[in-house]
């Protein structure tokens, strides 16, 4: 998600996790939804849900994650880009 919409990379330095109902592995989909909530200069918070076939969430969790300058990206880490499908 950061790689893509904000063109960088970074760590997650904290992730709060809910579990509300279990995962089947046999469950024909598994989606999981993400957006980002809130951004602070390079710190980023990150609300992801995690759903079974039938819609329903089973799992939330709300990420901080720390992003890195653009610039360190390209000098330090050789990251160009991600490309975004049309």
């Amino acid at each position: 998600m950061i790689l893509r919409k904000l063109q960088t990379t970074g760590v997650t330095s904290k992730m709060e996790t809910r579990y509300m109902k279990s995962v089947s592995t046999n469950d024909p989909e598994i989606t999981l939804k993400a957006r980002i909530a809130e951004k602070k200069r390079n710190i980023m918070i990150i609300e992801a849900g995690l759903y079974n076939s039938a819609g329903e969430i089973c799992t939330k969790a709300i990420c901080t994650y720390f992003t890195f300058p653009p610039e360190k990206v390209r000098e330090e880490m050789k990251f160009l880009a991600c490309e975004v499908e049309e």
